[in-house]
């Protein structure tokens, strides 16, 4: 989506409780409530800054940098690291006082406030009751996909999607935390509901879509160990055709628009605040780009080489991870060998048209290959045993990674796996294989009762329980006395 931003949501009389920090808006116009919400155009205008929640001028919670789901969900992990001064957060010290920890929350938490004025506004609006619901289902899918990511890094938070509190909200407005069952009601209901009203496919790239609805569920699902709803969603989602591109490293080009692996991703561009940061982060000062980018880096993240080290030998996946590169000297530097922590992630390939810092390639929140991993980890969860569907869908995503795969000592068979024990291990190294730093790892691992002994086999010095969620900033709970924070954080 080329977004058209006209950051006119801050004009439209938006006031937030105190419970979300200091949001009050600015105003820029004369443009109100009571003169705004008349016309299509006017929904599309108010609906194109809840998407921009997703970037947030390339910094937002859902790219790249600090507070993004991506650090959230990549920290004390097997598969990424960085090497700039983020001790207290890489460690797992997450006092009430880290930072690093807020981000997400502090972004985010209002999105779902915004996204709900927008919603009740639109009810309001006289236009036609087809036009107002297409636009209210891609809201309320947004809303629903911020509520999700809240619910699995923070827990069960109380959020506002109700027409009082969004419209008139009350500064004696201070509720407590909501059950978690009633949080995932509510996302579900929503996810169901706006699924069955999305298109599979929107004219403009990415809007949310029935794909979309499905994936964002089908994660919450797999969070909460729902099973049977898992394999039943990953069946629908199968029927609404994507498919697997035949290269990795296509799926993360430049000109990855549109291909038919990506379900839902945030469209970027070459230029400033609305491309993606990946490259700036994830290179050294000194790298010499194949493609004449003079790059703003950063030398930040480095995927570790025990994880490097674990790729079958031949797995193309493995290539986008460089142990070695060339320097603006002509010089080809060896990383493992001068002793740096880790390879370079080129996950993302590099774009021509890049000023220094922002690359266009669109910066991807689901693909297909995630969907039927899931499916074949679901369905392993549901049977007594192994059964051939689950091998063939593994086997359906290794093939592109290695040269004559069916021929190969790669292929999977299902007497490899004797127990569903067996296969759960493998399908848990199959996904760190195809999704690495994609921003998924740690909801496995949890997921997989694994996160704490591998932040701990990673180096984190201050594990424990309380690192499965992350804690309440300091200043919420000061705001709203009824607001208790996750358990192990308020000592």
């Amino acid at each position: 989506m080329k977004y058209k931003i006209l950051f006119i949501l801050f004009t439209l009389g938006i006031a937030f409780s105190a419970c979300e920090g200091d949001l009050e808006p600015q105003i820029y116009d004369r443009i109100s409530p009571s003169n705004f919400y008349r016309t299509v155009n006017d929904l599309e205008v108010a609906t194109t800054p809840i998407y921009w929640e997703l970037k947030n001028n390339g910094w937002g919670p859902y790219m790249v940098s600090d507070g993004s789901r991506f650090i959230m969900n990549q920290v004390a992990t097997e598969e990424w690291t960085c090497k700039w001064s983020w001790d207290a957060f890489q460690n797992l010290n997450w006092i009430i006082g880290e930072k690093m920890a807020y981000g997400f929350y502090e972004m985010i938490l209002p999105a779902v406030t915004k996204a709900t004025y927008v919603i009740e506004r639109i009810k309001e609006c006289p236009v036609e009751e087809e036009i107002k619901a297409k636009y209210i289902a891609e809201l309320r899918c947004l809303r629903a996909y911020f509520a999700a990511d809240l619910y699995m890094l923070y827990g069960p938070l109380p959020i506002i999607v109700t027409k009082k509190e969004a419209l008139y909200p009350s500064s004696d407005y201070k509720p407590a935390r909501p059950t978690s069952e009633s949080i995932v009601s509510f996302i579900e209901k929503e996810l169901r509901e706006c699924a069955d009203a999305l298109p599979a496919v929107q004219p403009e790239w990415g809007r949310c879509t029935r794909g979309a609805a499905l994936a964002k569920l089908l994660k919450v699902y797999m969070y909460e160990r729902k099973w049977d709803k898992a394999v039943e969603l990953t069946a629908e989602i199968m029927t609404l055709g994507y498919e697997l591109q035949n290269s990795y490293a296509d799926i993360f080009s430049v000109n990855n628009e549109r291909n038919k692996e990506i379900i839902f991703a945030v469209p970027c561009e070459p230029k400033d605040q609305f491309g993606l940061l990946w490259f700036s982060n994830a290179l050294p000062p000194d790298f010499k780009s194949k493609v004449g980018v003079n790059y703003t880096a950063w030398n930040g993240w480095r995927v570790p080489w025990t994880f490097y080290d674990s790729f079958e030998n031949g797995d193309k996946r493995k290539n986008l991870i460089l142990e070695t590169y060339q320097n603006k000297n002509g010089q080809t530097v060896n990383l493992r060998a001068i002793g740096d922590v880790g390879g370079l992630a080129m996950k993302y390939g590099e774009d021509t048209q890049n000023p220094g810092q922002w690359a266009g390639n669109d910066y991807i929140q689901f693909r297909y290959a995630d969907i039927l991993l899931c499916r074949a980890e679901a369905l392993n969860e549901v049977s007594a045993a192994p059964t051939q569907e689950m091998i063939d869908l593994l086997n359906q995503v290794r093939r592109r990674a290695f040269d004559n795969y069916n021929t190969s000592n790669h292929f999977l068979s299902l007497s490899q796996f004797p127990t569903k024990e067996a296969l759960r291990n493998r399908i848990l190294k199959e996904r760190s294989w195809e999704l690495w730093c994609e921003g998924v790892r740690r909801e496995d691992l949890i997921r997989h009762d694994q996160y704490l002994e591998v932040a701990r086999q990673a180096g984190a010095s201050f594990v424990s329980d309380k690192n499965l969620l992350y804690p309440i900033p300091t200043w919420a709970i000061i705001e709203n006395p009824n607001l208790r924070n996750n358990p192990g954080y308020d000592e």
